[in-house]
């Protein structure tokens, strides 16, 4: 095995710019452990006999330095700093701390894949310091995850086109098409086969927050920051209805799992049942938070805002489960179990991520003391 000559650190010019021998990837609710680990790879020496022979990224050098840290939150961007990007590119490998914070922070995540992006995927080490690999697969068991999104599933594909941020995405039911909306004011239809854009669907005048399939996958509903729920036929690539009422703009939007009607959540403190043929409004919750997430297992329709959940009976009343009562923590326990929601731990927010349409007529872990009142059916149904 050859040896050859090493420079532990060649000098910073202009056409040599500094590198770095790895990239510490961690949330910084684990910044102890970014601090240690950071001080001791820059501090390890490399064995003598090693030093100098040919090694995967290079001669092995004397010491591993330097090692990239952030040693800054990052800033309330939507994508990663140029310092951070450029600090990436020019880091030979990836140190990913791994945890339950990591798992659900996006800026490790968003730091993964573009480490990842640059064609050195093969590059990325995991330390674990909490947690449980995979935890997600078993929820049955109570653990933690600690891997993030990136380290356990591999990108197949980018769907580019959106000229802002994109705010929402959802899979149609077939997992053939995704429907999305931005802040450029548009609603995209992908096909997930080719990652090609088969239809741009623009009608709304501001930022579009939120986007859902219909069950059968031939609708679409948006959400906007023009204080409008618009209804798309995507058959015809055309919009169908707009659905007027509400004060502020739409943050959250969902199709009942028969298709026939919709629910979307304001920042005007609103919830609003629409009947989707007719256009017109048939319930409305107020004062009920600023628009939140709505999830719904057909009988049963939840706005997850921050600390509190609602949960809604047939979209006519509710139980508000605080951030300290017992039924708030049996209701995240049951519905993060059945339902696809993940906890957030530290915030005590609920993210949606997905509800069968098939689920139970009665949500998991939803009080039953009383019959559920009915909801006025849809006209001529």
């Amino acid at each position: 095995m050859s040896i050859v000559p090493v420079d532990d650190e060649l000098p910073v010019t202009a056409d040599n710019p500094r590198e770095y021998w790895s990239f510490i990837s961690y949330s910084h609710q684990d910044k102890s452990w970014g601090r240690w680990l950071h001080r001791a790879l820059e501090s390890y020496r490399v064995p003598r006999r090693l030093v100098g022979r040919a090694g995967p990224y290079g001669p092995i050098p004397r010491r591993i330095y330097p090692v990239f840290r952030d040693r800054e939150e990052l800033p309330t961007a939507t994508d990663l700093s140029a310092v951070i990007q450029d600090a990436l590119t020019r880091s030979r490998s990836l140190v990913v701390v791994c945890s339950p914070h990591s798992a659900r922070s996006r800026w490790v995540n968003a730091e993964i894949v573009a480490f990842a992006r640059l064609g050195r995927s093969g590059r990325v080490l995991c330390l674990i310091v909490d947690g449980e690999p995979n935890a997600s697969d078993k929820p049955e068991q109570g653990l933690l995850e600690c891997f993030p999104d990136a380290i356990r599933y591999k990108e197949v594909g980018r769907l580019d086109g959106h000229t802002d941020v994109v705010a929402s995405v959802s899979i149609s039911l077939d997992g053939c098409r995704a429907v999305s909306g931005s802040w450029d004011k548009t609603v995209r239809i992908w096909d997930l086969e080719s990652r090609k854009e088969v239809a741009r669907l623009e009608g709304h005048t501001d930022s579009v927050w939120s986007v859902a399939f219909s069950p059968d996958g031939r609708r679409a509903i948006s959400g906007s920051g023009d204080m409008t729920v618009r209804l798309w036929d995507l058959d015809g690539s055309k919009h169908v209805t707009r659905l007027e009422g509400c004060a502020n703009p739409v943050l959250s939007v969902a199709f009942s799992p028969d298709g026939c009607r919709a629910l979307s959540g304001s920042l005007d403190q609103t919830v609003r049942l629409w009947e989707l043929e007719s256009g017109k409004e048939i319930v409305r919750m107020e004062g009920l938070g600023s628009g939140g997430s709505l999830v719904t297992d057909g009988l049963h329709v939840a706005q997850l805002i921050g600390n509190d959940i609602l949960v809604f009976r047939d979209a006519s009343d509710y139980w508000r489960g605080s951030e300290d009562a017992p039924f708030r923590e049996q209701l995240l326990d049951r519905w993060e179990r059945h339902l696809g929601l993940r906890v957030e731990a530290e915030t005590a927010k609920v993210k949606p991520l997905a509800v069968s349409p098939s689920a139970p007529a009665s949500a998991p872990g939803v009080p039953q003391s009383a019959p559920p009142a009915p909801v006025p059916a849809p006209r001529g149904k």
